[in-house]
């Protein structure tokens, strides 16, 4: 019996949750093998659809593939924005890291593939990789902004370096997870993540309590200008007199 949409899948799925399966399974077998070692036919079969209805749905493999990058580019968007009120640094000034936890359980469930995609491609310089970083930097330097304006963030003398080493951090908790939990014993992004937040806020305190009080400005690199004057212009006072020569001298003096 066909399914919503007029379509059906191999088995018997509506036209909307086959597209879905579609995008999961290639999203999945992308992350493991990388996309130029995977197949429609492999997509159809993981999805449980045929080839033909892949196609239907997406065009091409270049079409499927930007779907799962639109996918994944939703996923972070997400997940920013969920965590970009001025309630989250309030909860994390105060020691609290519930909202956010929640948040980034919810978005990376255990088995999630958006890690494991974004690591492979980040590591083999995928130009997608290049602007999903862009972007999501622009808008964390934007929500610090924000913050700092309502003292709850030092940005420190460059945001967009201090946004680029709390990214830094984050990513490198997600994009490792795997291998994180075997290290640390438990997922930093699941059942770990209660131990990791405890230490993450004392580290991040230095920059989550608000702006510093204002202090002297920082010391030039070049020394400052002196008020005496030059060597080369001191007056005669302070001159060394010309040493005299003695007769002897004078007399071996052609």
């Amino acid at each position: 019996m066909p399914g919503r949409g007029g379509s059906s899948g191999a088995s018997g799925r509506g036209d909307l949750t086959a597209r879905a399966a579609i995008l999961d399974a290639a999203l999945r077998l992308f992350a493991e093998r990388g996309e130029d070692a995977t197949s429609v036919r492999a997509i159809a079969e993981a999805a449980e659809v045929s080839p033909a209805l892949v196609l239907h749905h997406f065009g091409s493999k270049a079409g499927l593939r930007e779907a799962v990058v639109d996918r994944v580019r939703q996923v972070m968007d997400d997940v920013l924005e969920e965590t970009s009120g001025i309630e989250t640094a309030a909860e994390v000034t105060g020691g609290e890291w519930d909202g956010i936890g929640e948040t980034i359980a919810r978005a990376f469930p255990a088995g999630s593939p958006v890690p494991a995609y974004l690591r492979r491609l980040l590591l083999t310089g995928d130009p997608v990789a290049t602007e999903l970083l862009r972007r999501q930097h622009a808008r964390t330097v934007e929500i610090f902004e924000h913050w700092h304006r309502a003292g709850l963030m030092d940005l420190g003398p460059d945001p967009a370096v201090r946004a680029a080493l709390l990214m830094s951090a984050d990513y490198g908790l997600l994009l490792m997870r795997e291998q994180w939990a075997q290290v640390l014993g438990a997922d930093p992004v699941g059942e770990g993540m209660e131990r990791v937040a405890e230490d993450a806020l004392r580290i991040y305190a230095s920059v989550w309590n608000g702006p510093p009080e204002a202090s002297a400005p920082p010391e030039s690199s070049s020394p400052p200008e002196s008020s005496s004057p030059p060597e080369s212009a001191a007056s005669p006072a302070t001159t060394a007199p010309p040493q005299r020569t003695s007769p002897t001298e004078r007399e071996d003096t052609p």
